[in-house]
């Protein structure tokens, strides 16, 4: 299970067409500190300890059962996430917006990743093992 990058606006519009959001749903989110080994080399932190949000969705995707995102060192989240598409921007040092339909700012993170993965539901913490 190889992570991806959002790299570019493109990269954000290709994840949001790669999965049916309308028929997904966001089954856990989980927060932690500090920087990953699978986390990429060129993060651009200032200097403040943000929260990386995991957020695990149920997908519609021929990719995977679900899918896996990661916005590290998010300065904004939105508590009342619920993922009905993926719109925003990268701008040149790779850092997310990630706007809701009305256009407002949801999620500014440093970098956002995904992957898809296979998951056997039910489950009682698809996070609680990889992170901690």
């Amino acid at each position: 299970m190889t992570w991806n990058f959002v790299n570019t606006t493109k990269d954000i519009e290709a994840l949001d067409y790669s999965n049916c959001w309308q028929d997904s749903r966001v089954v856990e989110i989980c927060s932690s500190r500090g920087i990953k080994s699978y986390f990429p080399n060129d993060i651009s932190l200032n200097g403040i300890d943000h929260l990386n949000i995991h957020v695990l969705v149920d997908a519609d995707s021929s990719e995977g059962s679900h899918l896996e995102l990661v916005f590290v060192s998010c300065s904004q989240f939105s508590p009342l996430l619920s993922i009905s598409h993926l719109s925003g921007f990268v701008d040149t040092l790779k850092r997310v917006e990630i706007r809701n339909s009305k256009g407002e700012t949801e999620i500014n993170c440093a970098r956002l990743l995904f992957r898809y993965v296979e998951v056997e539901e039910p489950f009682e913490s698809y996070f609680r093992e990889r992170l901690y």
